[in-house]
């Protein structure tokens, strides 16, 4: 079979991963309290599955923060049975909001006993559950499906390499540093030109809400895949690019409504 006549089929499924109000809120390490205080906007993992008769893969996008790489394994095994895909063709992809829960005890900085820990294990469980729901549910929808993708600019994000007058640097705006606007999409309709999936790429970090805010949050990629939702349609998910000297010209703040201002401007 040749690559031209291969039939591609695309399946989405989704699951609610939002934290309990009261788990430990630890992500940044000048936080002044220790548990979620209530929930900005809910959190999702959604699943993308691609099969072209040949060759299948699954993408999952996690609104979490991170997961480490000794869980990762079996997190990618759990979608691999669910889907029907092999292990080593599952990505998991995480937006790296800080303004979520955290996965596992060590982002406490092994402190087991901090406040709202004993609530990080049943979290835990739940999102290795969603993860499983949403993949046999994008499995269950599978259909025909075919492929666009473009380039587009952002200008949401700002280097923050700042150095301070005596040399140090530190994490805040440097608006003569380097930036990459770069926005990639790829667009998956169904056989009737109907949106099925929205994949967006876009390199800039979550810290629009900080150490000061006390929701859980999927911080601007939750607004942008909302938005990308509420004019395309179809379900959209954000892989997070390369981010590791960018972050959104507003951030670093307690302000709900900056993480939507910034997740909105990337998303239309």
């Amino acid at each position: 079979m040749t690559l031209a006549n291969r039939a591609l089929r695309a399946g989405v499924g989704r699951a609610d991963i939002t934290p309990p109000v009261g788990i430990a809120h630890v992500n940044w390490g000048a936080r002044v309290h220790d548990r979620a205080e209530g929930v900005d906007l809910p959190l999702w993992a959604t699943v993308l599955l691609l099969e072209d008769g040949v060759a299948s893969a699954a993408i999952v996008d996690l609104d979490i923060l991170l997961i480490p790489t000794a869980d990762c394994a079996r997190l990618r095994g759990l979608v691999a049975e669910a889907a029907g895909v092999a292990p080593e063709h599952v990505r998991l992809s995480f937006t790296h909001t800080h303004a979520s829960a955290p996965w596992s005890e060590s982002r406490a900085g092994g402190q087991p006993g901090l406040p709202g820990m004993e609530l990080v294990p049943a979290y835990r469980a739940r999102i290795a559950d969603a993860i499983v729901e949403a993949a046999r549910g994008a499995r269950t929808a599978l259909r025909p499906a075919r492929v666009a993708a473009a380039h587009g600019q952002s200008d949401v994000s700002v280097n923050r390499r700042l150095q301070l007058p005596g040399g140090r640097v530190v994490v805040g705006r440097n608006p003569g540093g380097e930036t990459d606007p770069t926005t990639t999409v790829i667009r998956i309709d169904d056989a009737d030109g109907r949106a099925l999936a929205t994949i967006v790429g876009y390199g800039t970090h979550p810290i629009v809400l900080a150490h000061e805010n006390r929701l859980l949050s999927p911080d601007r990629p939750g607004t942008t895949k909302r938005v990308v939702e509420s004019l395309v349609g179809g379900t959209c998910l954000l892989l997070q690019g390369c981010a590791g000297d960018q972050m959104p010209r507003e951030a670093l703040t307690a302000d709900a409504a900056a993480a939507m201002r910034m997740g909105r401007l990337i998303g239309i």
